[in-house]
């Protein structure tokens, strides 16, 4: 229920892993995570990490009975983690969100703070500790990534619809969706054309308030993972300004 949900949240707030330098640069890195104790039992050395991605971080990840890392942690008795993607929600590392200040976002960069955040519990642990990360989408791209990347720290991965195949110019994505709005017609897919174009227009802002999400994602899709949301082929509700090109 809701109500349990706010309880667990109070319960446990977001943590922060220590000041760092962060991954290939030399500039200080904080993350905020959650943590769910509840499953884990005291002889298991299983620790499952859910990847946010560009999504706000919130312990509510990992803590609704139907959120599937709450299911793995209940089967495997292990403790469940939640860790938050530079830049996105709380995780500030930069005054603001300058394009200057972006080149320090990055899915490599990504990778090396969940490694750095396995090592931090780690030590706090002790032993032997087995990692599995989790994530969707791009966070499920994370999570395969960080496996072949860190091999030596992450057991396994779940990556549930990650687009790990690279294609140049991937129209269909976004083509499909397109299609699927001018089902819907008449004035509220006008509507969408109207909002998507003033959601452009918002993305110059660079300081941390509202939903500054939309400006970090548009700015790695550009960066890193045009192949996947490019929409370079026709005229469509998301225009033809994404090109991969």
């Amino acid at each position: 229920s809701l109500e349990a949900l706010t309880t667990l949240a109070a319960a446990a707030p977001p943590m922060f892993l220590g000041r760092r330098k962060g991954g290939f640069t030399s500039h200080i890195i904080e993350n905020r995570y959650f943590f769910n104790h509840q499953f884990v039992k005291e002889d298991s050395n299983v620790n499952i990490i859910y990847l946010s991605g560009e999504q706000t971080g919130s312990v509510a990840f990992i803590v609704g009975e139907m959120q599937p890392p709450v299911y793995y942690a209940a089967q495997l008795k292990a403790d469940l983690y939640s860790l938050e993607h530079r830049f996105y929600g709380g995780s500030h590392p930069t005054e603001d969100t300058s394009v200057e200040n972006l080149k320090y976002l990055s899915s490599r960069q990504a990778i090396e703070d969940i490694a750095e955040f396995i090592r931090h519990i780690n030590a706090q642990k002790g032993g032997d500790q087995k990692w599995i990360v989790v994530g969707g989408s791009y966070a499920g791209a994370l999570s395969a990534w960080s496996r072949l990347k860190h091999p030596e720290l992450i057991s396994g991965s779940i990556a549930s619809s990650g687009p790990v195949l690279a294609q140049l110019d991937f129209y269909g994505y976004l083509q499909t969706v397109d299609k699927d709005f001018k089902k819907i017609g008449g004035l509220c897919y006008d509507q969408m054309n109207i909002n998507f174009t003033d959601s452009l227009n918002e993305m110059n802002g660079i300081e941390y308030e509202g939903d500054i999400g939309l400006r970090l994602w548009f700015y790695q899709t550009c960066a890193e993972f045009g192949y996947f949301q490019s929409s370079n082929r026709g005229s469509n509700v998301f225009g033809q300004t994404q090109s991969s090109k």
